[in-house]
């Protein structure tokens, strides 16, 4: 009869794979944590760059328009601080200057903007885009671009 000792055991326990296979699990888990996060990152990525893009083409829009135009959306800007009942400078929706909704590729972007005549100073409009969509985990999210524009 042959001695069984335990160095002549080849292979693993039962007990030994059970573990590794566990260890592997959670390895998994981890690398799926890491791939959900990394798709919502860029989902948000992908979305700032698409307001930052609809912001910045429509104040070129609006700073390509001649400074004395009668168009309404671009002459009746509110005062910065919202005192005359308008709103202010940074208000959106009904108290905006002009607005676009649904705009981009899935159109889940709100652009607004206001004009404000003679600021800061005298001869001068301040001009500020607001592109505004919404974000499941975080709310509304949104992006603002400001310049001032003097007459020529």
């Amino acid at each position: 009869m042959r001695d069984l000792s335990m160095t002549d055991e080849k292979g693993f326990s039962l007990v030994e794979v059970l573990f590794g296979v566990m260890i592997f699990a959670f390895g998994m888990l981890g690398v799926g944590a890491l791939l959900t996060a990394t798709v919502r990152d860029n989902s948000f990525s992908s979305n700032l760059s698409e307001a930052t893009l609809l912001a910045a083409n429509q104040l070129d829009v609006l700073l390509a328009v001649s400074y004395d135009s009668t168009d309404p959306q671009l002459t009746e800007g509110s005062d910065a601080d919202g005192a005359d009942g308008i709103g202010g400078i940074d208000d959106v929706g009904a108290k905006a200057d002009g607005q676009m909704p649904n705009q981009g590729k899935n159109g889940i972007f709100n652009v607004y903007w206001n004009v404000v005549v003679d600021a800061p100073v005298p001869d001068n409009k301040t001009i500020n885009v607001i592109v505004q969509w919404g974000d499941q985990e975080n709310g509304d999210r949104r992006v603002s671009f400001r310049a001032i524009r003097g007459r020529n």
